[in-house]
């Protein structure tokens, strides 16, 4: 009965890790006009999903990490009720913000789930100094690298555009005078607001015609149309390696994400890793394609304005850091990597929203203590 149960648990946390996460590799194309949703979501669905698959070739040690083992002492980590907890616990934190649109962490939440059900079951025998370098440094380290190295990187580009090429010779990537812009507008008095008109994005989420930011404010280009109508609707190489580098963020997130998930379900006999991967990898992507809107209303109107360019350079520090991190087995975060590689751009050039990303680092803050109180009253519940 409860191996079932920690079963559907787990298929139940990987839902809602796709409705909270599939949309982070594809923000920065929607956003800026490269596709429109519904081309998006097949790309990062895919992707995903191809990750997720392939996982199975690289998912020893942070299978191993999200156990437990080294945490506390093996007789806990083999425990279907304190498996069933961290799954319940992360599961229900993670759809709790999605419901909200706010982009969290999986992986916090399921460090704050194993801390909690871990104190409860095992109390002092928890190794704490385990907790601190294999769990929380990484997940605290992470955002930092991500936004130093997306602000050191855009600032070499800037700096080898302006000295080596010319408005006129730079073609596709001349993206001040031909690029459009994200949703959120630029002044300061709307890029405060954070209770932004849904609809419009649920316009340019669902639209099956016309530009992706339709019915949304833009602004006017160079030639004189709205923003979005411009070169980049059409083949250029910054759409084309803008398009690559989310496809290579959405495949490094399902690489990343799917070991941890099938980590709380290798103790079921009748279920071997390799289909339970697949078991996994397929409810990310569903999840994704079904419950996905309001995280995408947040990421793809609310946080920052990028152009191509921009949304190139987060999207490959991203998916850099979280392949680098997967080689290695250390849990990072992929929202925390995406988030802080978009914000560190949108704080160098002016178009964070600020107001959000306090919403969203305080949502960050809350994720470990609120998974850790509900994995410790379920397992108290049925431990």
């Amino acid at each position: 009965m409860l191996v079932g149960l920690l079963f559907l648990a787990t298929v139940f946390l990987a839902y809602t890790n796709g409705a909270n996460d599939n949309f982070k590799g594809v923000a920065t194309l929607v956003c800026s006009g490269v596709l429109k949703f519904k081309s998006a979501l097949v790309l990062t669905t895919i992707m995903t999903l191809a990750g997720g698959l392939l996982s199975v070739y690289f998912a020893d040690t942070l299978v191993n990490t999200f156990s437990g083992k080294g945490l506390m002492p093996e007789d806990f980590t083999i425990s279907v009720e304190f498996l069933l907890a961290i799954s319940l616990g992360a599961g229900v934190t993670v759809l709790i913000a999605t419901l909200l649109g706010l982009p969290i962490s999986t992986t916090h939440s399921l460090t704050g789930a194993l801390v909690g059900a871990g104190f409860v079951a095992a109390g002092s025998q928890m190794n704490f100094s385990v907790l601190g370098s294999a769990f929380m440094l990484p997940l605290l380290i992470s955002p930092i690298i991500a936004v130093l190295l997306s602000v050191s990187i855009y600032l070499v580009y800037k700096t080898v555009k302006n000295v080596f090429f010319t408005e006129s010779s730079y073609g596709a990537f001349a993206t001040e005078t031909n690029s459009s812009e994200c949703a959120i507008p630029v002044d300061n008095a709307q890029m405060g607001n954070t209770r932004m008109d849904n609809a419009r994005m649920d316009n340019a989420l669902l639209s099956d015609s016309g530009h992706p930011n339709k019915g949304m404010n833009t602004h006017e280009t160079s030639d004189g149309d709205a923003g979005g109508g411009g070169s980049h609707a059409g083949f250029s190489l910054t759409n084309s390696v803008h398009i690559l580098s989310a496809a290579v963020v959405c495949f490094a997130r399902g690489l990343h994400d799917t070991p941890k998930i099938i980590a709380l379900i290798v103790i079921i006999e009748w279920l071997n890793i390799e289909a339970g991967i697949y078991v996994i990898a397929i409810s990310m992507a569903v999840g994704g394609v079904l419950s996905i809107k309001k995280v995408a209303t947040t990421l793809g109107q609310k946080v920052t304005t990028l152009e191509p360019n921009q949304g190139v350079i987060a999207n490959l520090v991203t998916g850099f850091l979280v392949l680098f991190a997967s080689k290695l087995g250390v849990p990072v975060s992929t929202t925390h990597v995406s988030v802080g590689a978009m914000a560190g751009i949108g704080l160098l050039v002016g178009t964070a929203n600020t107001r959000v990303l306090r919403t969203i680092g305080l949502s960050w803050c809350l994720t470990l203590p609120i998974s850790a109180a509900l994995a410790a009253i379920i397992y108290l519940v049925i431990g």
